[in-house]
């Protein structure tokens, strides 16, 4: 939309000015706050009624991803809790060459991280971050991401029966021995990404999906910086 206003207290008229409007849906905020693992915080929506039942708000959640596992909730092959379960081993992600390009310059600043063992013929990545200026910052950021994604990521899609203490963001024990991925059964604390409560006329079920949080490269930067720019010289070699 566009609209004219005029200043009748000053010499100076206002002749124009242009407002855009740009839409944003919810679903797409949350799915990028979501993503950004390395800030350390899950991003969550919660509806708020009046005693008719309308919707009257939906204020937002951020809520520090916890370190600790879930004691109220063990996922065990064998228990009555565990519905169904499968799992799957991606290497869609996986890199074993990471190059930091940073300060534009002569020369310009860079960094590489390099893993002396590839399984699977040297992945490579490049990461471009113009505010390292330091070739010690590109190495440092080169060598977090190939630790982050050096490895395959398993995630696994988990049925239980219907439980409250259970949240998104919580770390899970998780012990199914029938599943095998890579010689070694499913067997550890996974994170979860995302949960849904049903009821049906079978019964209260909870479907979590569980694995690692982080999406990208991209989505770790911000943690990395936080953790790195302690001072100005740390931006300067």
């Amino acid at each position: 939309t566009s609209s004219a206003a005029v200043d009748t207290t000053n010499s100076t008229a206002i002749t124009s000015y242009n407002v855009q409007k740009h839409t944003k849906y919810m679903s797409d905020i949350m799915r990028e706050m979501e993503s950004l693992e390395s800030y350390g915080y899950k991003f969550s929506v919660i509806p708020a009624y009046d005693s008719d039942g309308s919707l009257t708000s939906v204020p937002c959640s951020w809520q520090p991803v916890t370190q600790t596992v879930n004691t109220q909730v063990q996922i065990i092959e064998g228990t009555p809790r565990l519905i169904s379960a499968t799992f799957t081993d991606s290497i869609e992600k996986v890199v074993e060459h990471v190059v930091v390009y940073g300060t534009s310059g002569t020369p310009q600043k860079s960094g590489s991280s390099v893993d002396g063992s590839p399984s699977y013929n040297t992945r490579y990545h490049i990461e471009v971050d113009s505010t390292l200026a330091s070739a010690s910052l590109c190495d440092d950021l080169s060598a977090a991401i190939r630790s982050r994604f050096g490895s395959n990521l398993i995630s696994g899609n988990i049925r239980i029966h219907g439980t409250p203490h259970i949240d998104i963001g919580d770390l899970v024990y998780v012990k199914i021995p029938s599943i095998e991925l890579n010689g070694a059964t499913i067997d550890g604390n996974y994170r979860v990404k995302s949960l849904d409560h049903s009821v049906t006329t079978k019964g209260w079920f909870t479907d979590l999906e569980v694995g690692e949080l982080i999406e990208s490269p991209a989505s770790m930067l911000a943690g990395f910086h936080a953790a790195n720019r302690l001072t100005d010289a740390q931006f300067i070699d």
